[in-house]
């Protein structure tokens, strides 16, 4: 009977089978049986669903995606797996893979998201001075996960590797980060976005100053009417400042 038990364990599970039970959502908690799910042969949407759900289930699910590694080496699922599982056992595998590339992992990045506080600046600097977009983005996630425990001196002398970009996105991001806090240094910093970047990110950065909703913000807004010439910007400007009015 135990083995038997055991045969029908360890039989391959096909692909059908798998669809069916996650379309149903009768997926086992079982970290085993997702084991012996995964497969490299799987298609890339179930093996990203398969490990996920391992990272779901935190400490037995790193164990099992931890032996998957084993197997098959670094996949990008399973990377993306051990991302979700927010064990310190796991961030200290993460950064370790990270030390040890030769070039910054996309995959790897993305996996440490929410670990960002634990990467040093130096490094930080590094990984968004590399010119791939997807890097940079990744790079500035890790940013904002840290963002708390840096000074604005430091924040500043991080994201000004970047403030150049001529990608909106990037900018965008950046901008992100920055109106989170309120200091005069901040604030003067986005005014400047509005008349440096595209229209895209000028609206975004003229948004930051709207949200932030200090008196220096509104002394900002209200400087850039004599600095902007667009008439979509202007008007949006205008309705920033007429917000802070009633609010303040």
């Amino acid at each position: 009977m135990n083995s038997l038990l055991k045969n029908r364990v360890i039989k391959p599970i096909s692909e059908t089978e798998i669809k069916e039970r996650f379309n149903k959502k009768l997926i086992p908690k079982d970290p085993q049986w997702l084991k012996y799910a995964y497969s490299k042969n799987l298609s890339n949407e179930f093996k990203f669903l398969i490990c996920e759900r391992l990272g779901f289930l935190g400490a037995d699910g790193w164990i099992i995606l931890r032996e998957l590694i084993e197997d098959y080496g670094y996949e990008d699922e399973i990377i993306y797996g051990i991302g979700l599982c927010h064990q310190i056992e796991a961030k200290d595998y993460l950064i370790d893979l990270l030390n040890s590339s030769k070039n910054f992992n996309l995959p790897i990045l993305k996996a440490l998201n929410c670990w960002g506080a634990f990467i040093p600046n130096y490094q930080l600097k590094l990984i968004i001075k590399n010119k791939s977009a997807d890097i940079r983005l990744a790079g500035l996630d890790l940013v904002n996960f840290k963002s708390y425990l840096l000074d604005d001196h430091e924040l500043i002398e991080i994201l000004n590797i970047v403030l150049s970009d001529f990608r909106e996105e990037i900018i965008i991001k950046c901008i992100s980060i920055l109106q989170k806090r309120n200091s005069n240094k901040i604030i003067d910093l986005i005014s400047n976005l509005v008349i440096s970047q595209s229209k895209k990110s000028s609206f975004a950065a003229i948004r930051a100053l709207g949200s932030i909703g200090t008196k220096r913000s509104s002394y900002q807004l209200k400087k850039l009417i004599n600095k902007i010439n667009d008439k979509e910007l202007l008007e949006f400007i205008k309705k920033q400042i007429s917000f802070q009015e009633i609010f303040n």
